[in-house]
């Protein structure tokens, strides 16, 4: 997994989106259809070593409902990445995080700062929720969380100045 990329982890996440719902929708007669619950997600951060540009093997994915992140742990828990065309012998664990829901993901890692070259990098939100849909009739709107700097400058009094476009200043103690 190491050397998937944001752009290519939501790829997985909307093919594997597309297959559930569309089996679903298969599955259900008109009446049922209501009831139906989405497979989506509106949340992924990929943590990056931004040094070697690989991810750190871990990801932080918010489905939107219940039925969707179990749906999404019996397709890959405990699969070797190889058997999703991905030259790695690791396999996939899935766990549950310390930070549940949209929001609060949102709101922890909006107060983070990035040391990186490009929003790539960063978490990401989706309004509305990725589905998988192809040719969609709705556009999906990319929120960026957080702040991304890319130039470090010393400073005087051991600060940092943050970068040339940004006021803030990080203070060490």
């Amino acid at each position: 997994m190491n050397s998937h990329s944001r752009k290519s982890l939501m790829k997985l996440l909307d093919k594997h989106c597309s297959l559930d719902n569309e089996g679903a929708k298969q599955l259900r007669d008109d009446q049922q259809q209501q009831q139906q619950t989405v497979s989506a997600f509106d949340f992924i951060y990929l943590p990056m070593d931004f040094r070697t540009g690989y991810n750190r093997g871990y990801a932080f994915v918010n489905f939107t409902n219940p039925r969707a992140v179990w749906k999404f742990y019996e397709a890959f828990n405990d699969r070797a990445w190889y058997s999703l065309d991905v030259e790695s012998p690791k396999t996939i664990h899935i766990v549950s995080a310390k930070i549940q829901g949209k929001e609060a993901l949102v709101s922890h890692f909006d107060k983070s700062v990035f040391f990186c070259k490009s929003d790539e990098f960063l978490p990401v939100c989706f309004s509305p929720p990725r589905d998988g849909a192809s040719g969609e009739d709705q556009a999906v709107t990319i929120t960026t969380i957080g702040k991304r700097i890319t130039t470090i400058t010393p400073c005087t009094n051991r600060g940092v100045s943050l970068s040339p476009d940004s006021s803030k200043t990080v203070q060490e103690s």
